[in-house]
């Protein structure tokens, strides 16, 4: 079975074309690769249904997964991803399937399960994992549970051994300051003085703001942040609370 390649949002899919002889895996498959999900999911489940002790069942089930999960459905495609993990023994496909599975809890906000299972991937899967990608979103669950020394040292790990990675600048982004708190960000601006009215218009408005810089691939911002808060589900009130009051570009931190 031939290896696709498929991007999917932030991530790269990898997924078998399935037994080539089978025309309805065959048709599912393209209809996947022609993101039109709705008739791809509905191919998917006829194969299942009626291959159900066939070996290219865990790949029907990773295929449909895909498809939820492009679809903005991150609780279908992990039910269909665990599935397609206890039917298949192929350490390759469990090894490009557990990733996907630790990235629908990062959607559904189960950030401990998520973190199980980029520790487990870690461990088991070390050879053929992407491991620059995985420290990255072990680093991100830890950091959404404000585990501040663990996040540290997995984002410090993919910022120091991989400074080829696409990773590297978003472990910089995320990697937790002095001050270990989330906030609110309300926007970003190459001027100070944009930033600073930005701030002032949000203090009119009632609530605390503050400017930090960064740097991004060279380029500094000053980005206008508010709220200091100590776990993730405050942050989240606290940016809907801005969206209410119709604050725009509203992006939890870090």
């Amino acid at each position: 079975m031939a290896l696709v390649l498929i991007c999917c949002s932030s991530c790269t899919w990898f997924a078998k074309t399935g037994p080539p002889s089978d025309p309805l895996y065959t048709q599912a498959t393209k209809q996947f690769l022609n993101q039109d999900y709705p008739s791809a999911i509905s191919a998917y489940t006829k194969y299942i249904e009626s291959n159900r002790g066939s070996a290219g069942v865990a790949e029907a089930y990773y295929g449909r997964g895909m498809c939820y999960f492009a679809q903005g459905n991150a609780t279908a495609a992990r039910v269909d991803f665990d599935r397609c993990m206890r039917k298949t023994d192929d350490k390759e496909l469990q090894a490009s399937v557990l990733p996907r599975i630790g990235e629908c809890y990062m959607r559904e906000e189960k950030f401990h399960k998520a973190e199980e299972v980029y520790r487990r991937l870690l461990k088991k899967y070390q050879i053929v994992a992407n491991k620059d990608d995985v420290l990255y979103l072990l680093g991100v669950a830890c950091l959404r549970q404000a585990h501040w020394d663990e996040a540290e040292d997995y984002l410090g790990q993919v910022i120091r051994n991989y400074p080829y990675s696409s990773r590297k600048t978003l472990a910089q982004e995320k990697m937790p300051g002095v001050d270990r708190f989330f906030s609110v960000q309300a926007g970003a601006y190459q001027t100070r003085a944009k930033a600073e009215e930005v701030r002032r218009n949000l203090e009119r408005r009632g609530f605390n703001a503050f400017v930090r810089t960064i740097s991004r691939a060279g380029t500094t911002y000053y980005c206008v942040r508010s709220g200091r808060f100590s776990s993730w589900s405050e942050v989240k009130r606290y940016a809907e609370r801005l969206r209410a009051a119709g604050v725009r570009d509203v992006m939890k931190v870090p």
